[in-house]
């Protein structure tokens, strides 16, 4: 996998969405695909409307 990219495939709250957001916005990661949410079944707004970021529990 690259480094500039991100898959969560884990359950529970791995990823922090919040700081996952951040470095979407940064462009620290280039794009993140998520089947897991740190709160299920919500996602924040900002995670959802992500550009970048792929979410199939959102």
């Amino acid at each position: 996998m690259r480094d500039d990219a991100y898959l969560n495939a884990a359950g529970g709250p791995i990823v922090q969405g919040h700081a996952l957001v951040e470095a979407l916005e940064s462009v620290q990661i280039a794009g993140a695909g998520l089947d897991v949410l740190e709160f299920e079944p919500k996602a924040s707004e900002k995670l959802r409307s992500a550009q970048r970021c792929a979410c199939s529990a959102c």
